[in-house]
Formats: structure tokens, C-alpha cells, sequence
């Protein structure tokens, strides 16, 4: 918004600008270009309240998931003396999967300033996904590409409004809020690897921050250095060699130390054997290891490629609730999806510099590689398609679909300068634009139909759940699958005591 407001400034100062005769200097081409960025700047901003008004209704102060074992196993003990705050902090680290010491350190100092009030979650994730925003705006404006007019960085940077803030990547559970957090370390650690793949400096940075990012990035953090170690293989410039040696080395230190100090689990069990894993969790523990599991399976995981690729856009919920049409329109989109990306990372590895002079967006592609292959080893085995709607991955394609429109826009602003087809780009430009637009209004009602039902749902859980603190006979897992067989009994018991959450007065 603020670029926008700089921009409208000085178009407002060359309005009133009168030459020497008196004459208005250009009114009518000026008089345009005010109102095209008053449009651009009026529907941004529409983006950003709509985010906004959604994510503040679809909150709600509730124990969700996860929160459950961390309230029995983490919190509870830690205030019983039956841990310790390293104890509670690495209660369920994993080397290249979660690590949750952030989100765990919240929990803690949540349940002293607030009371365990989970809606706090929503909105400290809210203020991530704008950073984001932010973040990657202004990135963008300051370096689009190579000669890319003003009014060509502000329709884009509306399509990045297009894409993330959207309510596909909004959920009641606010755990998952809160991990735009998660993102928003990582923007920052790819855009230090970009500042160093442009200049040459910030290496000793750069390698701080991944062994920062190992421990507290969670997986988000993980498929970041993936990122990074592909980039360098792949499209670095330069043979970064001595750099690539120095990741791969500290990830082994930090992977034996997290295996000793922290409880962690080998990561290469993940590929041959699901004994003894966080996959043996969901009930089948034995078996072929991941590799044979997808070569056994492989229409069924490209399948999931493309179902998971279309989780970047708002298609999915759309076409289902518009047209009662699912997996077909989902296969397609995510084919479109994955051309679109494809376009993107062969420009970006032709044209390199003659493109574009930052590294970032093909980072950020790297990086929605790098996360759906990590959701491919370890869920893929054990939910099967069924992980491809997992609502709760949105986010991490959409970096990917951004960093693709950054590339793809600049590779068409050097089409129109080398061939002079303005035709050509205006006419893409207009329909990309168009069905964009379209996707959102459609994606945006859709949403919005939902937060009564889903308020609705979470009040009747939570008079469950104090139903259940009165009776402990009372059915509470037809309500929530994870308190089932009493699960939830002690922490019920815990919250109702110290009137933390939903018995809050």
C-alpha cells in the first residue's frame, strides 16, 4: 500500500504541474494513469481487508489437534516438574520434519500472558502471512526484472494478492495459522541465500541461518535448505561447490546432534523401512519403505503430484462447489500448474541474468518443490490421495505459484520488447488477469459461506468438551476424533481447574 500511495503522490503532484503557457501537461494521459492506479490500489486493498475480515471471523479460541498431546505430553508435565523447559521445548523434534519449538515456546508463554487463549495463534499468523505479503511486494518492486514498467510491477503485484491472500490457506485450526510464522523465516532466509547468489556476500550469514533454520524452520525450514542445495547444484551461476560441501556437512552435525540431545528420528527410515517412524503413528508401521511403496503405486502419485500442484490456486473448493466437479478438474488445473512452473524454471535456467537478477523467485519455486517432496515421503504412504486436500499444505504452492509469476512476467515483458508482439502480452496479460479475478470472486463467496457452519461446529465441540468436564461418560470423540477413548480426559481436567481456554470466565 504504501508503494501504491508513493505513486499516487506523484502522479497528483504532475497533475497540478502546469507548464509555462498555463497548459495542463498532459491531463488526459496523466488523468489516466491516476485512475489505473487508484483501481490497482482500491483492489488491494479490498484483498487485504477481505484476508483479513475472514481470518478474524474463522478463529476460535479451541484446542485443536495437536494441541491435545502437547497439553497431556508437554505442558502438563512441564508444570507438574515432570520436565524440563528443554524437555518441553524438543518434545517432538524431528532432523527434516517438525521441529515445533516456535510454535511450542508460544503454547508456554500463551498459557502465562494469555490463558491459553488459541485465537492468539490466528493472529500472530495473520501478521505473518501480511509480512509475507510485504516482504515479497517489495522484493518484487525493487527488482522485477529487466526494464519492467511501473504499471506492469503493479498488476503483478495484484496477482500476488490474487494468489496468497486468499482464504484457501485460512483454517479454524489455529496451529496452522500460526505457522505462517514458519513461512515468513523462511522468505527471509531464501532472500539472505539470493543476496548471496547475486553479490557473493553473506555467506558466513547464510550458514548461520541454515543451522538456525534446521532447528526452529520446522519442515518449512528444511525444504528451504533443500532449496538452497538445489539451487546450487542446478542454476548457481557460479560452482558453488565449497558452499554446497558446507550445508551438507552442517546438517550431519546438526542431524547427529538432534539424534543424541533431542530424541530424534533417522531420517533415512522415512525411505527404506516405516518401523519404528512417525508414520508407524497411523497404524501401519510395517512395510515397504516410501521408494517402493511410490514405484508400486506411481499412477496414484502422479495422480497426488497434480492434486497437490493444484492446491496453489482457489480451484479446487471452486469447481467442486460450482460445477460438482472434483479429481478431473483438479488434474487439470494442476497440469496447468505445472506447465506454468515449468515455463518459469526453463526461462529462468536460459536467461538467467539476461532475465532476471535476483534468485529468489526460482528459490521459492525450489522450495514448493522441495515441501511437496517432503509431504510425498511422509504422508503419501500412509493417507494415499487423500493428502492431496489437505487444505492445511495451500501455502506452500503458493510461493511456489508466485515465484513463477515473477519469472513468467518478466519473461513476458522481454517478449513484448524483443519481438514488439504488444498484442500478444496485453491479450495474456488481460485473460491470466481475468480468470485470476474471476477465481478469486468465485473463491471468496464460496469461503465466505462457510464461517457460520464452521463457528457453529467449534461451539458445539467446545459445549462437548465442557460436557465432558461435568460427565466423563459423555460421548466426546463423536466430536472430536482425537479425543476418543478418553484421550482428552487430563487435559479437559487441567483446562477446567485453572479456567484456561474455552472455561475461561
Amino acid at each position: 500500500m504504501l508503494l501504491f500511495a508513493y505513486q499516487l503522490s506523484g502522479i497528483l503532484k504532475l497533475i497540478v504541474f502546469r507548464n509555462r503557457t498555463g497548459h495542463m501537461t498532459s491531463i488526459q494521459r496523466l488523468a489516466k494513469v491516476k485512475v489505473r492506479y487508484l483501481v490497482l490500489a482500491t483492489l488491494l486493498l479490498f484483498f487485504i481487508v477481505n484476508y483479513a475480515a475472514y481470518a478474524l471471523t474463522i478463529a476460535y479460541d479451541l484446542p485443536e489437534g495437536d494441541h491435545w498431546r502437547w497439553l497431556r505430553g508437554g505442558l502438563i508435565p512441564f508444570l507438574e516438574g515432570d520436565k524440563n523447559f528443554w524437555q518441553f521445548l524438543t518434545l517432538e523434534f524431528l532432523p527434516f520434519s517438525h521441529s515445533h519449538i516456535p510454535t511450542l515456546f508460544e503454547v508456554w508463554l500463551n498459557y502465562h500472558l494469555f490463558g491459553l487463549d488459541y485465537r492468539v495463534e490466528s493472529w500472530l499468523g495473520l501478521a505473518g502471512m501480511f509480512a509475507v505479503f510485504y516482504f515479497l511486494c517489495r522484493q518484487y518492486w525493487q527488482n522485477p526484472g529487466n526494464d519492467v514498467p511501473d504499471a506492469a510491477k503493479a498488476a503483478v503485484i495484484i496477482s500476488f494478492a490474487l494468489v496468497l491472500l486468499n482464504m484457501t490457506n485460512i483454517l479454524s485450526w489455529t496451529l496452522v495459522q500460526f505457522e505462517n510464522l514458519y513461512l515468513l523465516g523462511t522468505i527471509f532466509y531464501l532472500a539472505l541465500a539470493d543476496k548471496y547468489f547475486s553479490t557473493g556476500q553473506g555467506k558466513t550469514a547464510l550458514l548461520w541461518a541454515t543451522l538456525v533454520i534446521f532447528f526452529l524452520g520446522d519442515a518449512m525450514g528444511n525444504a528451504a535448505i533443500l532449496s538452497v542445495l538445489g539451487f546450487v547444484v542446478f542454476f548457481s551461476p557460479r560452482r558453488e561447490y565449497r558452499l554446497l560441501l558446507q550445508i551438507i556437512v552442517l546438517l550431519v552435525v546438526c542431524t547427529v546432534f538432534s539424534l543424541i540431545f533431542m530424541k530424534g528420528v533417522n531420517p533415512l527410515d522415512l525411505l527404506f523401512n516405516r518401523e519404528n517412524t512417525p508414520l508407524a503413528s497411523t497404524g501401519n508401521g510395517s512395510g515397504p519403505g516410501i521408494v517402493s511403496y511410490v514405484l508400486a503405486n506411481l499412477f496414484d502419485f502422479c495422480k497426488t503430484i497434480l492434486m497437490l500442484l493444484s492446491e496453489a490456486t482457489n480451484a479446487p473448493g471452486v469447481f467442486r462447489f460450482y460445477f460438482n466437479a472434483w479429481a478431473l478438474a483438479r488434474y487439470m488445473v494442476g497440469l496447468g500448474v505445472a506447465v506454468f512452473m515449468a515455463v518459469a524454471i526453463l526461462s529462468y535456467f536460459y536467461y538467467r541474468k539476461r532475465l532476471l537478477n535476483t534468485a529468489l523467485p526460482m528459490l521459492m519455486i525450489l522450495f514448493t518443490l522441495a515441501s511437496m517432496a517432503g509431504i510425498i515421503l511422509t504422508r503419501f504412504q500412509a493417507f494415499g490421495l487423500d493428502i492431496a486436500s489437505a487444505t492445511r499444505y495451500v501455502r506452500l504452492f503458493e510461493i511456489g505459484l508466485v515465484g513463477a509469476l515473477w519469472i513468467n512476467s518478466a519473461l513476458l515483458v522481454k517478449i513484448f520488447r524483443e519481438w514488439q508482439l504488444f498484442w500478444l502480452t496485453s491479450l495474456t496479460a488481460f485473460v491470466c488477469g481475468g480468470i485470476l479475478v474471476i477465481g478469486f470472486s468465485m473463491g471468496s463467496y464460496y469461503y465466505w459461506r462457510f464461517p457460520g457452519s464452521v463457528l457453529k461446529n467449534r461451539e458445539d465441540i467446545a459445549a462437548a468438551f465442557r460436557q465432558y468436564a461435568e460427565d466423563d461418560s459423555f460421548p466426546v470423540g463423536d466430536f472430536h476424533a482425537r479425543c476418543m477413548n478418553h484421550y482428552c480426559r487430563d487435559a479437559i481436567a487441567f483446562l477446567k481447574d485453572n479456567e484456561l481456554s474455552l472455561f475461561r470466565h
